[in-house]
């Protein structure tokens, strides 16, 4: 059993071979490989690192990253640039499809919103880049998750006071992050996090901020005794 005809199996059976192997094949053996994939690649995204054709049309390009957002790797991996569009489509699918984005450059805000909307940690590698992600960016990551305002302060990055609010509204003990970094929480921002856990209002005192009166009404009548 010959090599020519190992390879031929593979392309009636739709699955992937290497760039190597599809040099090899005959110009209609090429063209019935290549028809396969475009029914592979709609069941799987992935299967895009198994298309050679010379050029990537944008439709093929949205089809793959719709059935699986990391497959844009495998785009930008043959050296093309996704437009917006797909990049969009692509994280709004997976929200880590913005690790690979990023190393073509520095995504717009709309594919940094879209990414942290569907998973808040994919901040983590906009920041790693060295970006400061808009308020707008940051606002949707803690909205979502709370703690993301530690990998925001981490940096050195100060969040306004919206951002601290929409942290401490979905976690009250993530006001224990804006405390550690150096940052006085305004009462609002103490007010938001006690009303969520009156019980936080010990670490508060306990690092030397004097909350307001109201500040401590809300806590005691809001902590947990158990």
């Amino acid at each position: 059993m010959d090599n020519k005809y190992l390879i031929n199996q593979y392309i009636n059976t739709g699955m992937g071979i290497p760039k190597e192997q599809f040099d090899m094949l005959s110009g209609s053996e090429k063209k019935t490989y290549l028809r396969k994939m475009l029914i592979r690649i709609k069941q799987d995204g992935n299967y895009i690192k198994y298309y050679y054709d010379d050029e990537l049309p944008e439709a093929l390009q949205l089809a793959a990253v719709t059935q699986d957002g990391t497959a844009i790797g495998y785009i930008i991996d043959k050296d093309i640039t996704p437009s917006e569009q797909v990049q969009i489509a692509a994280v709004t699918k997976n929200g880590d499809a913005i690790y690979f984005i990023l190393k073509k450059g520095t995504p717009s805000e709309e594919v940094q919103l879209a990414a942290v909307t569907k998973y808040s940690g994919a901040i983590r590698y906009v920041l790693e880049k060295g970006i400061v992600p808009s308020e707008a960016v940051q606002l949707a990551a803690v909205t979502q998750y709370g703690y993301g305002i530690k990998y925001i302060l981490k940096k050195g990055i100060i969040p306004s006071e919206a951002v601290q609010l929409a942290t401490v509204k979905e976690n009250g003990d993530n006001i224990r992050y804006i405390i550690d970094n150096g940052i006085i929480p305004s009462e609002a921002v103490q007010l938001t996090a006690v009303t969520n856990d009156g019980g936080v209002i010990d670490y508060i005192l306990e690092k030397g901020i004097t909350p307001s009166e109201r500040v401590k009404m809300i806590a005691n009548r809001n902590r947990n005794y158990g």
